[in-house]
């Protein structure tokens, strides 16, 4: 039999969600204590962002291991996208705790993404990392008798278990490490400042459990509730808009892009704002 001819593009379509980027900068704009400007540069940012990723051009062929490291790239694109703005939103309300907890699964992110762009053969070995946390899952349900996990343990009997046990050891699967990830792209230094301190959050450690109490300075506390951190959602805004730029940095060139000069504009801007909101 003749296989007609493929009439399909040879590239991907790229959808990217269309931000309501006019209510987001209007909703923003209410906040006394963010810098419009630094937001301003934020929300053009994401808004390039998205545009850019449209504009990809990554092959239908799934047969090249230079192809699943951009398509992969793309995906993880886009969710540092829908990241950067689910922060943005959240950066109108209260709950500032959240916005230290969105920032670290940002970060992880970014350095997964950092590592992609980096070598192709990182791909298999981070998605090899979800069959290992599927073994976990088969194994914690193995310890129960709930009805929670009646079906995953009717499946794991079948052989899934016993199965996929023997696959990640035959195969070498390790499961992941974000560290190293970190420390690939030269980021040591974040996941040990950064990334550290957002745990607290979440992890929910008692140090994160200090923005809901109001103390003096013997350490006895007055009011409960909590408290608005103003200083917290403007150093996040801008740490994300920074990490925001060395993602698309790092897609221009997996991607051969010649827009780095746009993404310099931005970062002039951004670290403007920067320095007239924090001199010295």
């Amino acid at each position: 039999m003749v296989r007609g001819k493929d009439k399909r593009p040879p590239y991907l379509t790229i959808q990217v969600p269309d931000f309501d980027l006019r209510e987001l900068r209007g909703r923003l704009s209410v906040r006394s204590d963010l810098d419009s400007e630094m937001v301003g540069v934020t929300l053009d940012t994401l808004n390039f962002s998205v545009e850019f990723s449209k504009r990809l051009r990554v092959r239908r062929t799934l047969l090249s291991a230079a192809t699943k490291q951009k398509i992969t790239a793309v995906v993880l694109l886009l969710r540092l996208i829908d990241l950067t703005e689910s922060i943005l939103v959240l950066a109108t309300g209260r709950p500032q705790q959240e916005l230290k907890s969105l920032f670290r699964i940002f970060l992880e992110a970014y350095f997964i993404f950092g590592n992609v762009c980096l070598d192709a053969d990182f791909v298999p070995i981070y998605f090899q990392t979800d069959e290992v946390n599927r073994l976990r899952l088969l194994n914690a349900g193995e310890r129960h008798s709930h009805e929670l996990f009646e079906n995953l343990n009717r499946y794991a009997k079948q052989g899934a278990r016993a199965q996929l046990r023997e696959r990640v050891k035959r195969e070498g699967f390790k499961a992941s490490e974000v560290y190293q990830y970190a420390e690939k792209i030269g980021c040591a230094h974040i996941y040990d400042s950064m990334y550290r301190i957002t745990s607290a959050q979440v992890h929910t450690t008692p140090r994160c459990l200090e923005s809901y109490v109001d103390a003096d300075r013997n350490g006895n506390i007055s009011k409960i509730g909590p408290r608005r951190d103003n200083e917290t959602a403007q150093q996040v805004v801008y740490d994300t808009t920074v990490f925001l730029f060395k993602t698309l940095r790092g897609a221009c060139e997996l991607f051969g892009s010649r827009k780095v000069s746009s993404i310099e504009e931005l970062e002039a801007r951004l670290e403007a704002a920067a320095r007239r909101l924090w001199p010295g």
